[in-house]
């Protein structure tokens, strides 16, 4: 048994795996002083990352306080254009309404003038035909006074 137990324990010595780690332990006279080198050089490292995450978290506060002033400012911009912006469209529709009324005027003054032609026109034919009638009632009459005054050249003729 005991061969046995010893060809396992040799058995499981040359499968065990042997880590880099393990074969600087096992060749290392000073081990310790090793390790405590990395220690202190990961260490300084962390130390080095801290500092240049603190830098680049000041850097950016620093950009996002130029943002946000940037932001404010243009806030500040677009208020006043708003506000300009509906000065110019009060302005816009105050033009709009006195066209409106021009046009509404220009059109009624233009209804007015033609009215005014029309009635023009009506009242000149109305006054046509009154001496048209006029002129027929004197032709009228210029025939009797015309036979009044030569009756024998009528009589004659019978």
């Amino acid at each position: 048994m005991e061969i046995d137990d010893l060809r396992t324990k040799a058995r499981n010595i040359q499968n065990f795996k042997i880590t880099r780690e393990i074969q600087e332990f096992l060749n290392s006279s000073d081990f310790d002083a090793k390790i405590s080198s990395e220690i202190q050089i990961l260490e300084q490292t962390i130390a080095k990352e801290a500092e240049n995450h603190a830098n680049n978290v000041q850097a950016t506060h620093v950009h996002l306080q130029e943002l946000i002033d940037q932001v404010e400012k243009l806030r500040k911009e677009n208020d006043g254009l708003d506000q300009q912006l509906g000065e110019i469209n009060v302005s816009v529709n105050e033009r709009d309404h006195i066209h409106e009324i021009k046009a509404e005027e220009h059109m009624a003054a233009k209804t007015r003038g033609r009215m005014h032609l029309i009635l023009q026109r009506s009242r000149l034919i109305e006054l046509a035909k009154v001496q048209a009638q006029e002129i027929a009632i004197l032709r009228a009459e210029v025939e009797r006074l015309r036979m009044r005054t030569f009756p024998a050249l009528v009589q004659i003729e019978h």
